[in-house]
């Protein structure tokens, strides 16, 4: 039975963000229209200031109507007193490098006990990748302590065995590629191929899933068309520090209504925190996609070339953690920009002839979001020039005034609307740190356009999950880093000033206004680096071997296999 849908927002509802957006749309035209018309003619002459005004105005336009048929395309799958399919054999795994990560396991393990099989044979794996005594000891208490239960929890490892650690060969990497998160996926999905499971539940080690997790999942794999079932992810620490209150907005929006936009367009984006495949999908991909920056994306562009289709509910199901320190939240950033932005590169062309015209036209416009801080830097370096050269743009209080209002108009008529479909919309939101990082972000989206053009196909990068590996850092860590970011644009501020002079009295130089906003806001991000970086906390004690030897772990009885089988991509 198909999984019906409805749409998100009322009429009016709908009805309003169409006056929101068609009164922004006027204000971006006018402001384009009257600043380049005051500052083109001094290049070029006024026909061909003609032509640029009306081209810039023109992609307003556009951006400005598929954003809005993107957002009001919004649906909602309708799953409640939908019936669940029952008898389904179901493994929950989370993977794990203990040397890194172990703190995180007892917590998670007590999660996943929690979570109700719904009528199905759940089982729950931990995938782990250094065959950690500490793992083993872990789980084989857990058995012990549900056993009444019926809870079964399995420890996996491919520790030692050599066809389940295949080197790369330069950069044609392998199915099973040791020190890869999807080469220890596929190795578990080979090694488990007898278990034949119906679905399989990939969940990070830093997301505790809810108890009626299956309770909301289960009603969509009823349709046998559906291939995976996406939650939304929300964050228990979002209130800990100035990164995590900025990052917290951004996620806001990504899963209350990018996710549910592309889910209406029926093209449901997937993040690997918590998915849901039927195994028929992993099987007819050939199994988990073994290396990349966002292996989760990439997955997501093969299934939808292969027809295969998901469903995306917006209940919560399962509650993560975001990254709480520079290290942590940057590496983060940096791995999504240029993951996506290598995808956009180098797998959505190869895609592209299997993809209907409105697939190709917004799996673009997901892809490309990382792009604007390559402009974002030009247009600062831009600024900078046009003092040095000493090309003013001088506007009266009065326009300045103008533009302001507008400027907080429109977001806060944009913030206020988007709140509405927030997954938690009654968690406070944290606009103005969300906007100051913003403005930081932009020079590394920038770097990372680079590195997906000079060093393609790069290996999965394992973000933060303990505190003490989120503090790590090098010699060059994020401080210096971020202070010299700041003396470099003080000093090239203050020349350009220099240079440029003072405007004429009783006017603004609109263009030294964006660097001073900028330069405030590398500075502020500054001021909040120490006040929020976090102590390390300690890792936890090893066991020793004899009580490796007393932990009776359950393990698949087919593992390691006899008799060794071909890889499975």
């Amino acid at each position: 039975m198909a999984v019906p849908t409805r749409p998100v927002g009322s009429v009016s509802q709908r009805a309003i963000f169409v006056v929101l957006q068609c009164a922004i749309l006027a204000g971006l035209l006018w402001i384009t229209a009257t600043l380049l018309g005051m500052l083109l003619p001094r290049f070029v002459a006024p026909a061909t200031v003609t032509v640029l005004i009306a081209t810039i105005c023109g992609f307003q336009v556009l951006f400005q109507g598929l954003h809005l048929f993107r957002t009001l395309a919004m649906r909602r799958a309708v799953i409640d007193g939908m019936p669940s399919p029952e008898g389904l054999r179901i493994a929950m795994a989370t993977t794990i490098v203990p040397s890194r990560e172990f703190s995180l396991l007892e917590q998670k393990l007590a999660a996943m006990a929690a979570v109700s099989s719904n009528g199905c044979m759940l089982d729950h794996w931990v995938l782990d990748e250094e065959d950690d005594p500490r793992v083993r000891k872990l789980v084989a208490e857990f058995n012990q302590r549900y056993r009444d239960s019926g809870t079964r929890f399995f420890h996996f490892t491919r520790h030692g065995v050599a066809r389940y650690n295949e080197a790369p060969k330069g950069r044609h990497f392998r199915t099973f590629q040791a020190r890869q998160k999807g080469g220890n996926i596929n190795a578990w999905l080979d090694a488990t191929r007898s278990s034949r499971y119906d679905l399989v539940t990939f969940i990070d080690l830093d997301h505790f899933p809810e108890p009626d997790f299956y309770r909301a999942v289960l009603p969509c794999f009823g349709d046998p068309d559906v291939a995976f079932v996406q939650g939304p992810e929300v964050f228990r620490n979002r209130e800990e520090n100035f990164i995590t209150r900025a990052a917290s907005h951004e996620r806001d929006t990504f899963f209350g209504l990018l996710h549910r936009s592309y889910f209406g367009l029926g093209m449901p984006v997937i993040v690997g925190a918590h998915t849901t495949f039927r195994r028929t999908a992993l099987d007819a991909l050939g199994g988990y996609y073994p290396v990349h920056l966002t292996e989760d994306y990439l997955i997501m562009l093969r299934l939808r070339a292969l027809g295969l289709r998901g469903i995306y509910i917006d209940t919560v199901i399962a509650v993560g953690e975001l990254p709480s320190t520079w290290n942590a939240f940057l590496g983060q950033q940096r791995r999504w920009a240029s993951g996506g932005l290598d995808l956009l590169f180098r797998y959505f062309p190869k895609q592209w002839r299997h993809y209907s015209n409105k697939e190709r036209l917004f799996g673009f416009m997901l892809l490309n979001y990382y792009i604007w801080g390559t402009f974002f830097v030009l247009g600062k370096t831009l600024l900078l020039l046009m003092l040095l050269v000493g090309v003013t743009l001088e506007i009266g209080p009065v326009m300045l005034a103008g533009l302001v209002a507008f400027i907080l108009a429109a977001l806060m008529g944009n913030h206020l609307w988007e709140r509405q479909f927030f997954i938690q919309p009654e968690r406070r939101t944290h606009l103005v740190e969300n906007a100051v990082m913003n403005l930081f972000l932009g020079p590394l989206y920038c770097l990372s356009l680079f590195r997906a053009l000079i060093a393609p196909n790069t290996p999965f990068e394992v973000t933060a999950k303990n505190r003490g590996e989120q503090q790590a850092g090098g010699r060059f860590s994020f401080r210096w880093q971020c202070t010299a970011l700041l003396c470099v644009e003080a000093l090239l501020f203050i020349l350009a000033w220099l240079v440029s002079g003072g405007a004429t009295e009783g006017k603004v130089n609109l263009v030294q206004v964006p660097l001073l906003l900028s330069l405030f806001g590398t500075l502020y991000v500054l001021a909040n680096y120490r006040r929020h970086e976090a102590s390390p906390a300690g890792h936890g004690q090893g066991t020793s071997a004899d009580d490796n030897a007393k932990a009776q772990v359950l393990h698949n009885e087919f593992y390691p296999p006899s008799e060794p089988e071909r890889g499975l991509l």
